[in-house]
């Protein structure tokens, strides 16, 4: 006992659940972008180049 641990203590109460803890593991996945994000962002972009061509002419 160099360190003062003691490994040969007895738990002071006995488990009887046969119950085994699982772990689940996460992993990142990308995403992608969503349908009506791609559409509205083109709906976006092709209202902003109808402006600008009418600004302009």
């Amino acid at each position: 006992m160099s360190y003062g641990i003691n490994i040969d203590i007895q738990p002071s109460e006995i488990s009887t659940s046969n119950v085994i803890p699982m772990f689940r593991v996460i992993e990142a996945v990308p995403a992608s972008i969503p349908d009506w994000a791609f559409f509205k962002m083109s709906f976006i972009i092709l209202q902003a180049t109808n402006n600008n061509r009418t600004l302009l002419s």
